[in-house]
């Protein structure tokens, strides 16, 4: 009965479409990190950290016409 409907509102078939799709998506909110934390955006300024690499850089390449 609901397809009769679908075709004068094809905004319903849309919603049933989600409603079922949602009972197969499953959420775990016990994996993964902390996440970030709040960002106070009344004062204007933001600290951001990055991770420290876990590979040294590159030594820097000899110049050609020199003698290493």
């Amino acid at each position: 009965m609901s397809d009769f409907f679908e075709i004068f509102n094809p905004g319903l078939r849309y919603t049933r479409e989600r409603l079922e799709t949602e009972k197969l998506l499953v959420v775990r909110n016990d994996q993964g990190g902390t996440g970030p934390k709040p960002l106070d955006l009344d004062s204007g300024s933001v600290v951001v950290r990055l991770p420290a690499p876990t590979t040294p850089p590159a030594a820097p390449a000899a110049e050609p016409g020199t003698d290493a």
